[in-house]
């Protein structure tokens, strides 16, 4: 007796230990590759049924769980919803009847990652349908698993995920930026992306004729707004410069810009001198500068200052300003135009 009861234990642990439940995503992957051909494609897997004679839906009770979990192992698409969708919720609108529904947009990573989405529970009873969702890049993603999970499940999937080095190629083929004498540039990219995934912002410079800046914006994961500038002096040689954005939440925008002359001095208005920077490729990486400069084989590394976004503001004329001050400014001992 004592046995058995031992054995109906273990089998009951075995059961406690995995709540999972798979989903079956043939309808919508070729051998566990889901593609999307446009913008905005939908791909749902569907779990309410409508009776043809009534009209009336059934959908599935999937209030055992906490969350929808994608494992993937290779991706190309930039980013993607991952949307539970719910019952009708009785009205009716541009694209037909409209959905109570969770849904979580990610940054799909090369190397493999997780796409999760959180249950409502008020209406984890009445599932309606599970579906990926392209929303800019075209591409595919190939599955690895896909189940309904509990919250220990899903950490547990996360845990393993974040160990993935994730980037994201914000430039991939750089291109050559001629900056005129005191030009700001904003030969930039307006990103407003989050960043909080990412650990490193990496621009590698093939060469630089003059001397040039890099120009950063952005908020850190308190909020609070962050600006930054590297300098670019005059080079053949072809360097890599690492930002660590390990606090940063959102990078909003960088640009190029040809502030200074060589010895830091400012232009006049007479000046006529271009700065001509070649760019190979920015990118973002989950890899910590550190982890980039020990054992990588990156060489001419070059480690930028990390920033203190608290530090006093002033204006060119050395008087100290706060952040609502518009024009051009020195904090950390940079310049940039404070909007």
């Amino acid at each position: 007796m004592k046995k058995l009861f031992t054995l109906v234990v273990a089998a009951f642990a075995a059961l406690s230990v995995s709540a999972k439940e798979d989903i079956d995503i043939s309808s919508i992957a070729t051998d566990n590759v889901v593609t999307f051909a446009g913008q905005w494609q939908w791909k749902g897997i569907n779990y309410g049924s409508t009776d043809e004679a009534t009209g009336e839906t059934t959908y599935a009770d999937k209030s055992a769980f906490d969350y929808v979990v994608f494992e993937y192992t290779t991706g190309t698409c930039a980013e993607v919803n991952l949307i539970a969708q719910y019952e009708k919720d009785g009205t009716t609108g541009q694209y037909g009847a409209n959905y109570y529904t969770s849904t979580e947009t990610s940054t799909v990573f090369p190397a493999g990652g997780i796409l999760a989405v959180k249950l409502d529970a008020a209406h984890s009873k009445t599932m309606n349908a599970v579906a990926l969702q392209n929303r800019n890049t075209v591409g595919a993603i190939t599955i690895k698993a896909a189940y309904f999970a509990s919250e220990a499940e899903y950490e547990e999937a996360k845990a393993a995920a974040d160990k993935i080095e994730k980037t994201f190629d914000i430039d991939a083929t750089g291109g050559t930026h001629e900056l005129k004498a005191k030009d700001y540039g904003w030969d930039s990219k307006w990103l407003d992306k989050d960043v909080s995934a990412f650990n490193t912002l990496v621009f590698e410079i093939a060469s630089v004729d003059g001397h040039g800046q890099i120009a950063l914006q952005g908020k850190l994961l308190d909020g609070a707004d962050v600006n930054f500038n590297q300098d670019l002096p005059a080079s053949t040689e072809a360097k890599t410069y690492m930002v660590d954005i390990s606090k940063w939440g959102k990078l909003s925008q960088y640009a190029y810009q040809n502030l200074n002359k060589p010895d830091g001095e400012q232009y006049t208005k007479d000046d006529i001198e271009v700065t001509k920077i070649v760019v190979t490729k920015v990118y973002l990486t989950s890899k910590t500068v550190e982890e980039l400069t020990t054992g990588t084989g990156i060489s001419n590394a070059v480690v930028a200052s990390k920033v203190n976004a608290n530090a006093p503001i002033y204006n060119l004329a050395g008087q100290k300003v706060n952040k609502s001050y518009k024009g051009v400014v020195i904090q950390n001992g940079k310049k940039f135009v404070q909007k």
